[in-house]
């Protein structure tokens, strides 16, 4: 049965749209997996009972993740702009929500591009032999890399090499976003899968570690006692809404550049569903070599295993150097592997983001500067980063990530849903993704957007308030 007709928009000049499905795709799947997926997902599944962490996570990927998903997919499609227009054509106030969303990329932004800078130095230094961070993986990473300090400084200095390597993201980043979805629809065909590939290749070596599959037993052994504690299931929600990244604009951004006709439902399933694929596979790569790592120190992993930077930054590179190879060669290559994987998961992300803040220019002043908008962006982009390549860097990043971040986004993916589910015609929205997938939504999932995300994501803040 072929989409219903619509009537045609006023759509802006020189607008560019997707080539084919297949690219919109590769660009919704690159930036939904990112960093989160290697260093956040396998330390909640370890720590949240295994193979039992997966029933509350699959549980919220199709009742919280999915179904907003969906409503970004619908607003950025049906509409043909950015986040502010999406938002402000519900009610023109709204176009604040879209505003504020915005501003929560570029806050996100401003501290992803400095993680990529790291990086980039550590792969450089991959190539080093013996790898510089073997003796002391901690001292190497917050000493001689961050030059860290414990306190947030009145007068800092910039780390150059630091301040190198994120001029060379920028870089990056701007010759990937300058032509708008042109230049992104060339750069994704091979960002986003390279990853997965090289990943995929990480854990079958993995497998054959010695101490590998106890690793894998760390990750995965079910203690299904942890289902009936609350604990499990928020950790599950959280990772799942952070993890698709709702509420930056980027999907609403990405849905612009669609024909009208795209269908919707199905594409917003392979999304979700990649995203969550990849974060399994992840969790092989980390264990096994975790696994490894414990069988040649004999130190537990449970001891060992964390969250975030100090998991990708110094547990690993400490294992990286424990692995067999003949002579330094195959801790090096497997460190090269690793972290160019993790360049190729962050620069999706970061110039994600960077097309979503581009879209809303666009909207507003025409798509015939694109160009000049990047460089713009980046510019300041870049200006903005400068704050976490000093000593006090990594203060600020904490703080921001863990006190702002958070609670922005939550509050953001809330208001989301109150707009949509409550102030604007959700029937209707329902009725044109319908119209134009194969897969068809009904009531449950206006329910969702109206009662049960809403309830879930107010459990979130007032839990972490608490």
């Amino acid at each position: 049965m072929s989409p219903k007709k619509r009537p045609a928009k006023n759509l802006p000049k020189n607008k560019n749209f997707w080539r084919s499905r297949t690219a919109f795709l590769f660009a919704a799947i690159g930036f939904a997996v990112g960093l989160g997926n290697v260093w956040r997902f396998p330390y909640l599944a370890h720590k949240f009972g295994g193979g039992a962490f997966l029933v509350p996570y699959f549980i919220a990927l199709f009742t919280l993740g999915l179904p907003l998903l969906i409503m970004e997919f619908g607003l950025g499609q049906r509409a043909s702009k950015g986040m502010i227009g999406a938002f402000g054509d519900i009610k023109k106030k709204f176009s604040a929500l879209g505003f504020l969303g915005q501003t929560a990329g570029i806050l996100v932004l401003s501290y992803y591009v400095v993680i990529m800078a790291w990086i980039v130095l550590f792969l450089i230094y991959s190539f080093q032999s013996p790898l510089p961070w073997a003796e002391n993986p901690a001292a190497f990473f917050y000493n001689d890399l961050l030059q860290a300090s414990n306190l947030i400084q009145s007068e800092t200095l910039l780390n150059m090499p630091i301040l190198y390597a994120l001029i060379l993201c920028w870089l990056s980043i701007f010759f990937c976003v300058r032509y708008g979805v042109r230049s992104v629809e060339k750069v994704i065909m091979i960002s986003m899968p390279l990853p997965i590939i090289l990943l995929t290749l990480l854990g079958f070596r993995g497998l054959f570690l010695e101490g590998a599959f106890e690793g894998l037993r760390y990750y995965m052994s079910p203690n299904l006692s942890l289902l009936f504690e609350a604990d499990i299931w928020l950790a599950a929600a959280s990772q799942i809404f952070f993890s698709i990244g709702i509420g930056l604009g980027v999907m609403i951004s990405f849905a612009s550049y669609n024909k009208e006709t795209q269908g919707l439902v199905g594409s917003a399933a392979i999304t979700a569903i990649s995203n969550s694929g990849v974060s399994l596979l992840a969790g092989v790569v980390v264990f096994t070599i975790l696994g490894h790592m414990s069988l040649k120190t004999g130190m537990p992993i449970e001891h060992v295993i964390q969250s975030g930077p100090g998991l990708v930054f110094v547990v690993l590179p400490q294992a990286m150097t424990l692995l067999p190879g003949v002579g330094q060669m195959g801790a090096n290559i497997f460190s090269i592997f690793f972290f160019l994987s993790l360049f190729a998961l962050a620069i999706d992300s970061a110039f994600s983001i960077v097309e979503a803040l581009l879209t809303t220019l666009k909207d507003k002043f025409g798509y015939h500067r694109e160009q000049s908008f990047a460089g713009v962006v980046c510019l300041v982009g870049f200006l903005i980063s400068l704050i976490y390549a000093t000593s006090s860097g990594l203060r600020f990043l904490e703080f921001i990530d863990q006190y702002v971040i958070f609670y922005l986004m939550v509050i953001i993916g809330l208001l989301q849903c109150i707009a949509v589910g409550w102030f604007s015609d959700i029937h209707g929205l329902k009725d044109y993704i319908n119209s134009v997938s194969r897969n068809k939504i009904g009531n449950r999932w206006i329910f969702a957007i109206r009662f049960l995300i809403p309830a879930v994501l107010i459990v979130l803040l007032t839990v972490n308030l608490l």
